[in-house]
């Protein structure tokens, strides 16, 4: 919308996006685009209001590896786009939601970042680092630091595959 989540009023888990707001996707739409969108944001649903303007909305459950889902998702329906010969251009968002708590980044991402967390379950380090204080916190907290850095550079290798993804199609 170009709006602030204030303006249009969502910015809470039970906000909904008001069919009032016009959406970068209607006006691509309208434009003659054909528009979708994959999100892996619970906040970002069409339940949200957040399919509004596009041709096709889809909401991944979360889970682990949710880049990698991502652009499974984005390779399918580029090809499905391309079976059914549609040759209009196209607006695609994708919103992942990593790097994000707990920092579960593959097991091979979390070896080359954060070998020292692999005896600590992801999500239960984040859990014992939120409820203390003092230097068991600053403990806690070093540790997870690694762990989104793994996170992060999944996540980037994620949107290199996404990108040599669509430099194989010519796009």
């Amino acid at each position: 919308t170009g709006l602030w989540p204030q303006a249009h009023g969502t910015w809470s888990p039970h906000s909904v996006l008001p069919e009032s707001a016009v959406t970068l996707a209607e006006l691509l739409r309208e434009a003659g685009y054909r528009t979708a969108a994959v999100s892996t944001n619970g906040h970002v649903t069409a339940r949200h209001g957040f399919a509004q303007g596009f041709d096709d909305f889809h909401f991944l459950v979360q889970g682990e590896q949710q880049v990698e889902r991502v652009v499974d998702w984005t390779g399918d329906w580029l090809d499905r786009r391309s079976s059914e010969g549609d040759e209009r251009p196209f607006f695609l968002y994708l919103h992942t939601i990593d790097p994000h708590g707990p920092y579960a980044a593959p097991r091979a991402w979390r070896e080359r970042f954060a070998p020292e967390s692999l005896r600590e379950d992801p999500k239960a380090l984040l859990g014992r680092a939120e409820a203390a204080a003092g230097a068991e916190r600053e403990r806690l907290v070093a540790l997870l630091r690694p762990l989104y850095d793994a996170e992060v550079a999944y996540n980037d290798a994620g949107f290199g595959a996404l990108l040599a993804l669509l430099e194989r199609r010519g796009l």
